[in-house]
This record gives structure tokens, sequence and C-alpha cells, in this order.
């Protein structure tokens, strides 16, 4: 359920559901305000896994640059979390973005930076990691009337002050590397990149009368995903640790509520060392 002002200058999202990975609900309610210059956005999620715990997340947004292919924007977020041992954590990041380019050609650049301090109430104890990020996309002249043809690529780092804080792998998040199980390669420092081509497959652009839900395209990609991860940030250990993989997927994106945008990712990845590929369903964005 969400909702615009009359002036479309306010706007709420509330979200409820089950996660079936989880086995568990969860909600999402989210808040925007752009009566001022910058815009200020407010978000509650919380989640809960009969038997094994619970998590609820606080984060507050603002944009103090935002003009024409130009964005800066300022998070901060509180997260606590109880499964077999409560945990808090205080996170901060930095992000972004720029439009170079006009015409057929453009490029979009996304930089962020951003830190976790989180408290482990068992034991009382500190730990902090950070997290650097660097996103690419490039539109390429190709005059397609399905749509526009791309090259992204994306480069994650990671520190954290634990031996095994940081995990590469999965189908999702910043160090995912498709083909390869979660946790691949764990280590206090890691590295990821990806490299996509992405092109169009079909354009529906159909909704069902006034119903609240509006199918926009389909698309495709062909990847390939790279990480490791180590405890010590040398060259031989992280070699050692190289995992990667493969392969192709198509995205669905579709608007829900008449407002929110959601994309279905259904692919598959063929991840070295692994005995047959993998296939996926996600709902996520594009990295």
């Amino acid at each position: 359920v969400d909702a615009w002002d009359a002036l479309y200058r306010q706007y709420y999202f509330l979200e409820t559901g089950w996660d079936w990975a989880a086995g568990a609900p969860f909600g999402t309610l989210f808040y925007l305000n752009q009566e001022h210059l910058s815009p200020v956005s407010v978000s509650l999620l919380a989640s809960l896994v009969p038997g094994a715990g619970d998590f609820e997340s606080l984060s507050f947004s603002f944009s103090p640059v935002q003009r024409f292919f130009v964005e800066h924007a300022l998070s901060l977020s509180l997260e606590r979390a109880d499964f077999g041992g409560e945990t808090h954590a205080l996170g901060a990041s930095w992000d972004y973005f720029e439009r170079f380019g006009e015409g057929m050609t453009w490029l979009d650049l996304d930089l962020s930076l951003g830190g976790t301090l989180t408290h482990v109430a068992d034991g009382d104890s500190w730990h902090l990691d950070l997290r650097a990020q660097h996103r690419k996309e490039l539109h390429l002249p190709v005059d397609d009337p399905h749509g526009p043809h791309a090259l992204a690529s994306r480069v994650s780092l990671g520190w954290g002050d634990l031996p095994q804080s940081i995990g590469v792998g999965g189908t999702r998040g910043a160090f995912m590397v498709r083909g390869q199980p979660r946790g691949a390669a764990l280590g206090s420092h890691a590295l990821a990149a990806s490299l996509e081509y992405r092109f169009p497959v079909l354009a529906i652009e159909r909704g069902w009368g006034l119903g609240p839900l509006f199918l926009d395209d389909v698309r495709g990609a062909l990847f390939v995903d790279a990480g490791a991860a180590a405890v010590v940030p040398e060259l031989g250990a992280l070699r050692a640790s190289l995992a990667w993989g493969f392969g192709g997927e198509l995205s669905l994106s579709l608007t829900t509520g008449y407002f929110s945008r959601r994309t279905l990712h259904l692919g598959a990845a063929f991840g070295a060392g692994q005995r047959a590929p993998e296939l996926y369903f996600t709902v996520r964005g594009a990295f």
C-alpha cells in the first residue's frame, strides 16, 4: 500500500509479506518528504523468524545535493537483531551519482562508502566493518526499438575486524558471485567484481485495467562475477580463495501499487569448481 499527497511532496509506502527463503514474515514502512529543497526519507523494517529470532531496522536518508543527473545522499541506520544473541548496529553511508554524456550514449557513475559499528551484548564487544563500491553503466549507441543496450560493471571492497566477517558468493549483495554458494570464501578482507552486458528482450508495457500492477519490460543479461576473501590482504591468499562464475539471466520490471518498482530475476549461473549449474530466482535491483 502506498500513496502520495495531492502536491506529490509526501509519500508513504507500507509493505508486508512472507520471505520464502527465511520461512518468516516481514514488514516495511517508508516515508518520504520533499517539501523542502532536499528530500528526506525514513524507513522502518522488521522481520521475525519463528524459533530463531527477530530483526528491526530504522534508517534515515538525506540528499544535500540533488540536481539534474547529480545527487549526493547521506544515510544513517540503527539495527537490532536477536538470533541466539542480541546485537545493535549503527551504520552510516555516503552515495554519489552522476550521469555523463547525452544523446544515444551516456555513462552512469555510482560511488558509495559506508561503515557499520556493531555491539554484541554477549561479551560486551564492539566490531567495525567498512565497505566501498564503484559502479558504472555505459549505454551503447545501439538503435533498438525494444530498449537500450548497456555494459555495466561493479567493484566492491570490504574490510572487517573479525577473521570471517565478510563472505563472497550467492546471488545478491555487494559481494555476490552467481554460481557460487554464499560464503564460498570468508575473510576480513574481501574483493568482488562483476561485468554484465544488458540487452532488451520484450517490451510489455501493459497493466490490467486500473489495477495496481503494471508490467514494464523483460531484459536479458550475460555476466561474469568473481570474488575473493582472506584474513590477510596478500595477493597469494586472495588468489587461493578466488571464486568465480558466469551465466545469464532474464529480469522482469514491474510496478506495484502504482509507484513501487520491483525487478524479478530468473537466471542460470555456472560456478568454477561446482558440479552443476545453479538456477536461481531473486527479487532485487540491478547491481
